[in-house]
């Protein structure tokens, strides 16, 4: 366990949103436990130049792919982003590790394996049929068949395939795998204001009850506003708090419930941490569909992680490990029934009757430390 690999990892993008969250995260853990860690992605802006970063100590080799026709091909997929990224030159590691399903990463990871010892392929989204639908414009279909393309042939070309969740672990069983190992998404230890601190910050009214929803995703959003409405008859102080999306998503809502609502935008990751803290629940509704029985947010992790309560849908591998969490609230997968289950869970909450989330135990399953020893042993295992 001694041994200090290189490793190098390949994604499309380096923009802070999505899968940034989960290879920048492995990358810290990765280079904190003494091996060097290098991120090969680009940018697609016009004005942006190739460089190299330093990132939480790691080095982004950031390649400009800027080129016409990015609304005919895509950014991610565009076949002479691909192409330059391509001929850049690479030295050797131990470990080359691919990040998503995307042309511009996949095709230089493949085409220099040999200057690696163990390719692997990251798979944390199922796109095809889940994150996305086949359009019926040029780019939809092109970027629809080249992603389909990717899912099924990259966990075979891979030594070893990283999931998030139990349904992408059986998808790339039948898409040929050679070895895959499931590997969450999570947090980091930190020291931890007060709740009242926290709540401070975040210029929250004093003696009321807060619901809180954080996040880019946000197509269960209506179920949060449909939760808030049915439980002011209940709870009278209730109010809710909500960052990380843009503030359209309250373009539609009719002013007595936007009155209830606390918006805070969009946060770094160090400040979600206080918001997190802040809230009295952690929302997380999540639609039965093949989406989000694919992957794992890391909200969960990060509502937990400061000992807040999460109430959630019977969907993905969240609810999979929930299940011995009894400071979790699972619910039916209808609105009506998470709503219903959440009212429940505030009842116990105001009568003190819920049982407090043991942050020893998430911390040992969920944060950052130990998810990447896990994916090191991983590593020095395929090695041997």
């Amino acid at each position: 366990m001694n041994k200090k690999l290189t490793i190098h990892f390949f994604v499309q993008s380096v923009h802070t949103q999505g899968t940034y969250f989960r290879y920048h995260n492995f990358a810290i853990g990765l280079h904190n436990a003494g091996h060097t860690v290098r991120v090969f992605g680009a940018t697609y802006l016009k004005n942006e130049k190739s460089e190299i970063q330093v990132r939480d100590g790691i080095e982004y080799h950031i390649t400009a792919c800027y080129f016409p026709l990015q609304a005919l091909f895509g950014q991610w997929g565009h076949p002479l982003a691909a192409l330059k990224r391509i001929f850049k030159k690479y030295p050797a590691c131990d470990v080359s590790h691919v990040f998503q399903p995307h042309l511009s990463a996949l095709l230089p990871w493949r085409l220099h394996r040999r200057k690696a010892k163990l390719n692997v392929y990251d798979w944390d989204d199922l796109w095809t049929d889940g994150l996305m639908k086949k359009g019926t414009s040029f780019l939809g279909r092109w970027s629809y068949n080249q992603i389909k393309s990717i899912e099924r042939i990259a966990p075979k070309l891979a030594q070893l395939t990283t999931v998030c969740s139990r349904f992408l672990e059986e998808k790339s069983i039948t898409n040929g795998a050679v070895k895959t190992s499931i590997i969450y998404n999570g947090f980091w230890p930190a020291p931890l204001n007060t709740r009242e601190e926290s709540r401070r910050k975040m210029q929250f009214e004093e003696g009321v009850l807060y619901i809180g929803f954080m996040g880019r995703t946000v197509d269960e959003i209506k179920w949060c506003f449909a939760l808030l409405e049915s439980a002011i008859a209940s709870f009278p102080t209730v109010r809710m708090a909500l960052c990380g999306m843009p503030a359209e998503v309250l373009s539609d809502i009719a002013e007595p419930l936007r009155s209830r609502i606390d918006y805070k935008g969009i946060m770094p990751p160090i400040e979600t941490r206080d918001f997190a803290n802040a809230i009295d629940m952690g929302l997380l509704p999540l639609e039965d569909n093949l989406f989000n029985q694919s992957r794992f947010p890391i909200k969960f992790a990060e509502y937990l992680a400061v000992g807040t309560p999460v109430s959630c849908t019977n969907v993905g591998e969240c609810a999979n490990i929930a299940k011995e969490y009894p400071f979790v609230k699972i619910s039916g997968t209808a609105v009506s029934d998470w709503v219903e289950s959440t009212k429940q869970m505030l009842q116990q909450i105001i009568d003190n009757q819920l049982i407090p989330v043991d942050k020893q135990k998430i911390e040992e399953k969920l944060s950052w430390v130990n998810i990447t020893k896990g994916l090191e042993e991983e590593y020095l295992q395929a090695l041997s």
